[in-house]
């Protein structure tokens, strides 16, 4: 049994070269890579992002699935940060509702 959330999130990029860059790299990297093979997410190259929606799943650290696309966001998250403060690269939205808020 346990307890089950709704899990979406969303990464949109600026640029061609700040999707294109970060998509590489996230393909590479052993981590984050497995994230493109889940159905559930969707990867927009005409809109520059990356989506994820889950509905009713078992959301927990302990699961490899949800280490990749936590590692992911967080990746995204760093990418921003890592850059020039005045040039926006990436921005999104992460959202979760089930048995922790």
């Amino acid at each position: 049994m346990g307890y089950r959330s709704d899990v979406a999130y969303k990464i949109d990029f600026h640029t061609d070269e700040a999707y294109w860059g970060f998509v590489a790299k996230a393909k590479l990297d052993p981590e984050t890579a497995e994230c493109f093979e889940d159905e559930a997410f969707k990867q927009d190259d005409e809109n520059k992002n990356l989506r994820f929606y889950a509905s009713q799943v078992k959301w927990y650290e302990s699961y490899d699935e949800v280490d990749c696309h936590t590692k992911l966001w967080d990746n995204a998250c760093e990418f921003e940060l890592t850059h020039d403060a005045n040039t926006d690269l990436c921005s999104g939205f992460f959202v979760r509702i089930g048995e922790e808020y």
